[in-house]
């Protein structure tokens, strides 16, 4: 099977400001307040956009919301990278409490609330941290167990 072409991120930008300002009945300023304000629609309004979206550039509904939430968004999102020493602060702080299973989860949702005021992509978050954390993309309680312990001898050691 072929892959799919991509959907042009410009294009895209254009098309969801169109249908916005049919929804709205004003147009917005720029693609971060698009972001922003096609982010307080109500769900039902979010699927017709997708919907009526899909219909216009050929794809589906769901590829068009993933295109939406997985590409679109990131150039709106903080790189989570910057935040490298924060969230290993996290991570150790948090093996001590938290169930392995749980411990990206509790991460990602702590460090969220303290930047409450900045905007974070959920999948790449997930991601840098599990990174951090020495797991594979689809990390298994097996994989982060082989690092637990290292983490652990880590946090043991600053306590000293």
């Amino acid at each position: 099977m072929g892959r799919k072409s991509m959907i042009d991120t410009t294009f895209f930008g254009t098309i969801l400001q169109q249908k916005m300002t049919e929804i709205c009945g004003y147009s917005v300023a720029s693609e971060e307040q698009l972001f922003r304000e096609f982010n307080d629609l109500s769900n039902s309004k979010r699927q017709a956009c997708w919907q009526a979206l899909a219909t216009q550039i050929g794809r589906t509904p769901n590829q068009v919301k993933d295109f939406y939430y997985n590409s679109w968004t990131k150039q709106f999102s903080a790189d989570p990278a910057k935040y490298q020493d924060e969230l290993m602060f996290l991570i150790r702080k948090l093996q001590l409490f938290c169930s392995e299973d749980n411990l990206v989860r509790s991460v990602c949702h702590q460090f969220t609330e303290s930047h409450s005021l900045e905007n974070f992509n959920a999948k790449t978050l997930n991601k840098f941290v599990r990174k951090l954390m020495g797991c594979p993309e689809s990390s298994s309680s097996q994989s982060f167990s082989e690092h637990s312990s290292s983490m652990r001898l880590i946090v043991f050691e600053n306590l000293e």
